[in-house]
C-alpha cells in the first residue's frame, strides 16, 4: 500500500449538538484525586478525635495523625496516578477501583507506618487511632468511588462529559464499526477520519488537512491505525504529521500490535519485547503454591455448609452422584481427575464429550442454577489442595476437547506450561462457558498465554477479586 489518500475517503462524523456546557474528563480525574486526598486527611482528623473521645473521654492533639494521613493520602494518589487508576476506563470499572482501595491503600498505610517506626516516632501515634484511620479512610474512598461511578453513568447518558476528540488515519478497508468500537474502548470521540488509499496524491491532501488543525478547536490528538508492514511508509507519514502541534499515537492493528503489548526487556542497548516467558522459577512456584494452599483451605472451610447443602440438593433433584469426576490434563500434560458438582444427567468422560449449551436438556434444575453462578466449580479447591490445580490459571478442558484444539490452534498446548486454575485471566474477560467456534477458543488461548507471560502474585489476587465481582454482577 502506498502512502496515498483521497478526498472521498475523508469523513467527518456528525457533531452532537451542545445543549449544555460539558465537562472535560481531565477535570473529573483531577477532582477525584483531590477528593481522595481530602477524604483521607479528614478521616485521619475524625479518627483520632473520635477514638480518644470514645476511649479516654477527652480530645487529643490530632496534628501528628493528620500529618500521617496527609502523607498516606499523597502517596496513595501518586501510586494511583502511576498505574493510571484515574483514567476514564479505570474509574468506569467499579471492581478495579474497589480492588485498588482494598489492597493498595493498606499497603501505602503500612509503608507510612514503617517510616514512622524507623524514625522512632511510634510513641507519638495511637494504634487505635491508626486503626480507625484505616477503616474510616477506606469507607470514605469507597463512598467516593460509588458516587463517582453513578455520576459517570448518568453523565455519559446525558452527554455531560467532554471526551478527547481524535483525528483518525486508518486503512481504507477498516469498517466504521471497528472504529466506533475502538473509540468506545478509549473513551475518545472520533472528530474526523482519513482513510489511506492508492489512487491519488496523499501529500497535498494531508498538508491541507493539517495546515489548520492546530487552530481548529476540539481536536485533541491524532491517532494512526497501521497495518502495513512497510516501515518507510510509516516513517514518511510521521514526518508529515509533525506539521500539526498535537500528540500523535500509533495503534498497530496487526501482529506488531500483539508484540508491542508484551512486557519490555533489554537486549544490550536495544529495547526488546518478551513474547514468551520461561515457566515460573522455584521461588515463584513456592509463592504461588503458598497462596493456593491458604486460599483453597480457607474457601473450603468457610463454604463447607453451603457445599453440603448443594450436595444434598443435587441428590434430591435427580438420580446420580453429587460429585462428578472427569479426566483433565494439567501442568506438563499430566492427567488428573477434576472434581465438580454434577450439573447434568450424564457423566461424559470418554473420547467424545459434548459441550453444554444454553437450554441443554441434559442440565438438571439444580444444575442450571449452580452453573449460572459457577457453584459447580467450587469442589475444585480440593484439586488445588492436592496440587493438581491452582486457584488462578488457564481453565482445564476435557481431554477430548484438548485433543481437538491441539490440532487446530498452534498455541493451545502452551496453556499447560502452568497448572490449570479454578478461575483465570480469560474468564474475567468474559471468555467462559461454551466455545462453539474456534475463534472463541483462540481468544481464550490468547488471554491464557498473556497470563502465563505476565504472572505475579498481585495479578492472581486481582483476578480473584474480579472473579468475585463478575459472579456478583452475573
Amino acid at each position: 500500500m502506498s502512502l496515498t489518500a483521497s478526498s472521498e475517503n475523508v469523513h467527518r462524523l456528525p457533531a452532537v449538538a451542545r445543549r449544555r456546557r460539558r465537562i472535560s474528563f481531565d477535570l473529573v480525574a483531577h477532582i477525584a484525586a483531590v477528593a481522595d486526598i481530602l477524604a483521607v486527611v479528614a478521616a485521619s482528623f475524625v479518627a483520632v478525635l473520635f477514638y480518644h473521645q470514645l476511649r479516654f473521654g477527652f480530645m487529643d492533639d490530632p496534628s501528628m495523625n493528620v500529618g500521617a494521613g496527609l502523607l498516606t493520602a499523597v502517596i496513595f494518589v501518586l501510586a494511583m496516578s502511576s498505574i493510571q487508576a484515574y483514567s476514564y476506563d479505570s474509574l468506569s470499572s467499579i471492581g478495579r477501583q474497589l480492588f485498588l482501595i482494598f489492597f493498595l491503600f493498606p499497603t501505602v498505610l503500612a509503608f507510612v507506618l514503617a517510616i514512622v517506626f524507623f524514625l522512632k516516632m511510634g510513641e507519638t501515634f495511637s494504634r487505635g487511632a491508626i486503626l480507625y484511620l484505616a477503616i474510616t479512610s477506606m469507607v470514605a474512598l469507597i463512598g467516593i468511588r460509588l458516587a463517582l461511578y453513578r455520576w459517570l453513568g448518568s453523565a455519559r447518558a446525558r452527554t455531560l462529559l467532554l471526551p478527547h476528540r481524535a483525528f483518525i488515519i486508518c486503512p481504507e478497508d477498516m469498517p466504521q464499526e471497528r472504529l466506533q468500537y475502538l473509540s468506545e474502548l478509549s473513551s475518545a470521540k472520533i472528530a474526523a477520519v482519513t482513510k489511506l488509499s492508492e489512487d491519488t496524491s496523499f501529500d497535498e491532501l494531508l498538508r491541507e488537512r493539517l495546515a489548520g488543525i492546530g487552530a481548529r478547536s476540539g481536536i485533541d490528538e491524532i491517532v494512526v491505525i497501521w497495518r502495513d508492514g512497510n516501515p518507510q511508509l510509516l516513517e514518511n507519514l510521521l514526518l508529515r504529521l509533525r506539521q500539526a502541534p498535537l500528540p500523535v499515537k500509533i495503534v498497530f492493528d496487526s501482529l506488531v500490535g500483539s508484540v508491542t503489548s508484551c512486557p519490555r526487556a533489554q537486549f544490550g542497548d536495544l529495547t526488546a519485547f518478551q513474547v514468551q516467558s520461561s515457566p515460573l522459577g522455584p521461588l515463584e512456584r513456592l509463592v504461588k503454591r503458598g497462596f493456593d494452599i491458604a486460599f483453597a483451605a480457607t474457601a473450603l472451610l468457610l463454604l463447607s455448609p453451603m457445599l453440603l447443602l448443594v450436595a444434598i440438593a443435587i441428590k434430591l433433584d435427580s438420580p446420580g452422584p453429587a460429585l462428578f469426576l472427569q479426566r483433565r490434563l494439567g501442568h506438563g500434560n499430566q492427567p488428573f481427575r477434576i472434581v465438580k458438582f454434577r450439573s447434568m444427567r450424564v457423566l461424559e468422560d470418554g473420547d467424545t464429550v459434548r459441550q453444554a449449551t444454553v437450554g441443554d436438556a441434559r442440565i438438571t434444575r439444580i444444575g442450571g442454577f449452580i452453573r449460572a453462578y459457577s457453584i459447580d466449580e467450587l469442589p475444585q479447591f480440593w484439586n488445588v489442595l492436592r496440587g493438581d490445580m491452582s486457584v488462578v490459571g488457564p481453565r482445564p478442558h476435557a481431554v477430548a476437547h484438548d485433543n481437538l484444539f491441539d490440532s487446530l490452534i498452534a498455541e493451545y498446548a502452551s496453556r499447560r506450561h502452568v497448572k490449570p486454575g479454578v478461575t483465570g485471566w480469560a474468564q474475567v474477560h468474559g471468555h467462559r462457558g461454551e466455545t462453539p467456534g474456534i475463534e472463541l477458543m483462540a481468544r481464550r488461548v490468547e488471554h491464557d498465554r498473556w497470563y502465563i507471560d505476565n504472572w505475579s502474585l498481585w495479578l492472581d489476587m486481582k483476578i480473584v477479586m474480579r472473579t468475585f465481582f463478575a459472579l456478583r454482577g452475573h
